[in-house]
């Protein structure tokens, strides 16, 4: 039945029905009415029934596929030699922490959100991860760079005695290095705009920690220290823990400082 004729059926039962609309309508003639407005709403009737099933059948389907998401991700990952572990109401997967609600998606660099989006099939989310992994690597930023912002942000937060001892919370210290890397982008420096800002998210900050410091954190005289949370600092919220690169173990880091390499 085509939307056309669904709404001349509505119309043919609306006009059936006028007569019963009066004041005081003609018993005889509104059961007639009534009768004729049955017989034009009968086939709406069955379209709705047929909908229905319909309804139940895509539940039926979602439910199937949200089941074999988690198995299909995982079986698609090991076939790539990513490294996978099953976690509670979680995945590991290579670097990224995949969370599940129902069709929705979060993916975590370690304990910081990168991204949330809907997705029932695991195939698919594999593909997607791959795209964030591309996005990952490619962000502007190289090691150098990224050690001095490390140092340049520690030093900005000392001189506004945000430190302890010389030590910084890394939470702390990660606006600072937004602001500290942006101290080494000359586009930025000369046109200091929003368009020429750059975003960086601490989703990127905890993968670039992890990536860069694979080779230790020497560089230029100087070698970056970090110390582990107790269990107070992360109650407190005060811990950033970083992804697993390369099948090594999630680490947790709490202070950050930098002393005179030998």
């Amino acid at each position: 039945m085509t939307l056309s004729a669904v709404i001349e059926a509505l119309d043919r039962a609306k006009r059936s029905l006028s007569p019963t609309m009066k004041s005081t309508p003609n018993q005889a003639m509104s059961i007639a009415s009534a009768d004729k407005a049955i017989t034009a709403l009968r086939p709406i009737s069955e379209i709705l029934s047929d909908l229905e099933r319909h309804r139940i059948d895509l539940d039926q389907a979602r439910q199937t596929k949200l089941a074999n998401r988690r198995e299909d991700l995982r079986t698609t990952a090991r076939n790539v030699q990513w490294k996978v572990t099953q976690a509670g109401d979680y995945d590991l997967v290579d670097c990224f922490q995949v969370n599940y609600r129902n069709d929705r998606v979060t993916l975590r660099i370690g304990s910081e959100e990168l991204t949330a989006f809907n997705e029932a099939d695991g195939k698919k989310l594999f593909d997607r991860l791959l795209i964030e992994t591309e996005k990952l690597d490619e962000f502007p930023f190289v090691r150098s760079d990224f050690i001095h912002s490390i140092k340049g942000a520690i030093d900005l937060a000392r001189s506004q005695k945000l430190d302890q001892d010389g030590k910084v919370k890394i939470r702390t210290l990660y606006p600072l290095v937004v602001l500290t890397r942006h101290s080494l982008d000359s586009d930025f420096i000369k046109q200091p705009l929003q368009k020429s800002f750059t975003e960086y998210s601490i989703a990127q900050f905890a993968y670039d920690f992890a990536r860069f410091g694979e080779d230790g954190w020497k560089e230029d005289g100087y070698r970056l220290r970090a110390q582990l949370p107790t269990t107070r600092d992360i109650m407190q919220g005060n811990a950033v823990t970083l992804p697993s690169l390369n099948g090594g173990e999630r680490r947790q880091i709490c202070l950050i400082w930098y002393e005179r390499a030998e």
